[in-house]
């Protein structure tokens, strides 16, 4: 009997600060990120969204598209910035001149 052994990661992606998406998959071990959230349903939900391009994290460290799933993990796919924090440091400092 060939048993393939299998992982369980969640997928979250908060589209505004009210919302947030969740999926918990089962995958086969040796998963990598790109091919989790193929296999996920977030296409389906936003699909005007690509979520390599935004950014992706395990834990909140952001992780390439290759990066092999562990059991229990959880992706984060980040949303684009709506302002540049350096920028908007850089405005507060002139402002407080």
């Amino acid at each position: 009997m060939n048993i393939s052994k299998k992982i369980t990661v969640e997928i979250f992606y908060s589209h505004n600060k009210n919302h947030l998406w969740k999926q918990v998959l089962l995958l086969p071990n040796n998963t990598n990120i790109s091919e989790a959230l193929l296999m996920s349903d977030f296409n389906i939900y936003f699909p005007n969204i690509n979520p390599i391009e935004n950014g992706i994290s395990i834990f909140g460290k952001i992780q390439s598209k290759d990066y092999i799933l562990e059991n229990n993990d959880r992706i984060d796919i980040c949303r684009p910035l709506i302002f540049d924090p350096h920028l908007l440091r850089s405005k507060i400092r002139k402002f407080k001149k």
